[in-house]
């Protein structure tokens, strides 16, 4: 789908942007791969979110919907 391509390209972008910022040692290795993973984590839980509200709008919803969110 269109997301998943714009979600490929930001991934992207945000690699080459923390790589460059090692490189330029103004950020340490671990640091940048902390924000890298709270950064992924955060547009996963968004994207989940999404789905799981418009799954849950639909007439008969599927049954996995009315399980907790993770």
């Amino acid at each position: 789908s269109g997301h998943g391509v714009l979600g490929a390209l930001m991934d992207g972008m945000m690699a080459g942007h923390l790589l460059a910022r090692i490189r330029a040692r103004t950020c340490a290795e671990g640091d940048a791969l902390g924000t890298y993973r709270r950064w992924s984590a955060a547009r996963f839980r968004a994207d989940s979110d999404a789905l799981r509200s418009f799954y849950r709008g639909l007439p008969q919803p599927p049954a996995w919907v009315r399980l907790p969110a993770r």
